[in-house]
């Protein structure tokens, strides 16, 4: 009962948005919404689930602190900002975008992808669990790292971007020196935290969501289309950067790195 009230949730959520986004005409809002859905889901869960443990306490903690930092940072990044280019382009591809994009873009991402990347929420409020142990810790750990490094690195690149004399340039510094990427590394290891927290709740299938955070930033929307972007409009410079640093993992700097292509 505690999926179909956090897909009911999510899907006013996402219908709201979809129609903010028609008024605005900017699909941006989806993109916003997206640290608000996986907090629908974990504040759905203690109101409607069968238990409230420390363990769903300490789930639902990592879930909205996550969630209200993403939001922030998303809406202070363009504010007064033009479209986001994946929407642009989508836009101009398909001349019924608005109303495609409710299904397509709106239903998919923030219900569909809300439920599966949610979900160790759905083991933590599960009767019958085990109290708190190793694997816990350990989830809280890996949240830990991640969340820091995908912290940092927003803010270096906010930074970046917010100085004018920036304009033009390629951000190669900072985390940036040793992933071309390390918000989505963060956004995925502190996933992986949360989901350890859930297999702990003895809920394998919690795996589910960081599994859809990896394919989600390497091959939909993060890592492979930035770098094609990015390629497109920044040229050798770009191609020089995406032969000595790596695409995902920190690592040291290489003469040539493996591709996740």
């Amino acid at each position: 009962m505690v999926v179909v009230w956090a897909a009911v949730v999510l899907l006013v959520l996402a219908t709201a948005g979809w129609a903010v986004s028609l008024a605005r005409r900017n699909a941006n809002v989806v993109d916003q919404l997206w640290g608000i859905a996986p907090v629908a889901v974990a504040v759905t869960c203690l109101a409607v689930g069968d238990a409230r443990t420390a363990r769903s306490w300490l789930g639902a903690a990592m879930v909205v602190v996550w969630g209200v930092r993403l939001t922030a940072h998303l809406a202070l990044r363009d504010r007064g900002g033009d479209e986001d280019w994946r929407h642009r382009e989508a836009r101009a591809r398909h001349p019924r975008f608005a109303w495609r994009s409710l299904p397509e873009l709106f239903w998919v991402q923030l219900v569909g992808g809300g439920l599966v990347v949610g979900s160790p929420m759905f083991a933590v409020v599960a009767e019958g669990q085990p109290p708190l142990r190793w694997l816990d810790a350990l989830g809280v750990a890996l949240w830990g790292v991640g969340f820091t490094v995908e912290v940092v690195a927003d803010r270096q690149l906010l930074r970046f971007r917010s100085d004018p004399t920036n304009h033009g340039r390629l951000l190669n510094r900072g985390l940036w020196a040793y992933s071309r990427h390390p918000n989505y590394f963060g956004e995925a290891l502190l996933w992986t935290g949360i989901a350890l927290v859930g297999v702990a709740a003895g809920a394998w299938w919690a795996l589910l969501s960081p599994a859809l955070v990896l394919v989600i930033v390497l091959r939909i929307t993060g890592v492979r289309a930035m770098d094609t972007h990015l390629l497109a409009t920044r040229g050798a410079r770009y191609a020089d950067y995406v032969r000595t640093t790596s695409p995902f993992i920190p690592l040291p700097k290489h003469s040539r790195v493996p591709s996740t292509r």
